[in-house]
């Protein structure tokens, strides 16, 4: 069962990284391209290497079937995020409409989801994350695309299997199951492990700068940026636990390991991929850097109360 107490004290060492990143772009130690360059180096290099650390174990048969179970309850959350989001915000203009549905739908579950399992349940469970994010990359790469391009183009088998997320856990997931995982070189092991401990750091640094680049003059006044914020923290999560709590009185399936990272993963604050698909798709950047910033100060809160949702199964 998920201890809130290190759940929020954790939340809270991820805020409290942002202010690192918030101050050296507020006092110009670096420029408007920072965020770009490092954001290349989390995703290509230290976001693939997390991925595959959590795979680098002797393999489990029982464990193996929680995290399929935990690649279910994604595949659930994903599809029940997007119906709630493209039925949200249709009155809106175009620009922000498109950045409120991805924010809503997608989770900061590998930067933030991955370190606060590490942190709750123990650095073993971390593979467990990388189950919800196999459905997280399917998504994120065909509805994710389709929102802000309104092109079903993106809706290809070559979009869900070449992207550099899906790619490092078909990968890890050979090895695991293969067991590779357990008798890979520790020089090999110790490598990927240290470049997987750099995600939190710098993916938290990237949002601190982002926040520093934002014009928080009248954020309060933008009911609508902080209504996307309040169901992709609380109403969305919320959606998921029923999903859980109904499976488990109805006896269909229980496991609260598997409902613990799920659930952990699902209320993670909007994603960083808001942002980049944003830029990618010439979308409102700037919106979108409010959306991931702000949701991230205020995870710090509404994960934990979400997590005790847990104690009523």
């Amino acid at each position: 069962m998920v201890d809130i107490g290190i759940l929020f004290s954790s939340a809270m060492t991820l805020f409290l990284l942002i202010i690192p990143g918030f101050l050296i772009r507020k006092t110009g130690l670096v420029g408007e391209d920072a965020a770009p360059i490092i954001n290349k180096v989390l995703v290509w290099i230290l976001s693939p290497a997390m991925l595959v650390n959590s795979f680098l174990k002797p393999f489990d048969s029982n464990e193996f079937l929680g995290c399929i179970g935990v690649a279910a309850f994604s595949f659930i959350a994903h599809s029940l995020f997007s119906v709630v989001a493209l039925l949200s915000f249709r009155k809106t203009e175009v620009s922000k409409r498109n950045v409120y549905q991805f924010a809503m739908i997608f989770s900061n579950a590998g930067f933030m989801g991955i370190p606060l399992i590490i942190d709750v349940l123990g650095k073993e469970k971390a593979i467990y994350a990388t189950f919800y994010l196999i459905f997280f990359q399917v998504f994120v790469w065909t509805i994710g695309s389709y929102i802000y391009s309104r092109d079903t183009k993106y809706f290809s088998f070559k979009k869900i299997l070449l992207n550099p997320g899906v790619i490092p856990i078909l990968a890890g997931i050979i090895i695991y199951v293969t067991g590779l995982g357990g008798i890979m070189p520790e020089v090999v092991v110790s490598s990927v492990d240290k470049l997987s401990s750099a995600v939190v750091p710098v993916s938290m640094i990237i949002v601190g700068i982002r926040l520093a680049e934002c014009n928080l003059k009248g954020i309060f006044l933008n009911p609508k940026l902080f209504l996307c914020i309040g169901l992709r923290l609380l109403v969305l999560p919320a959606l998921l636990f029923l999903v859980m709590f109904s499976s488990s009185k109805l006896g269909i399936y229980h496991n609260s390991m598997v409902f613990s990272a799920a659930l952990i993963c699902s209320s993670a604050p909007s994603a960083a991929f808001t942002n980049s698909f944003a830029e990618m798709f010439g979308g409102d950047g700037a919106e979108a850097s409010k959306c991931v910033s702000i949701s991230t100060l205020l995870s710090v809160l509404t994960m934990p109360v979400i997590a005790a949702l847990l104690l009523l199964i």
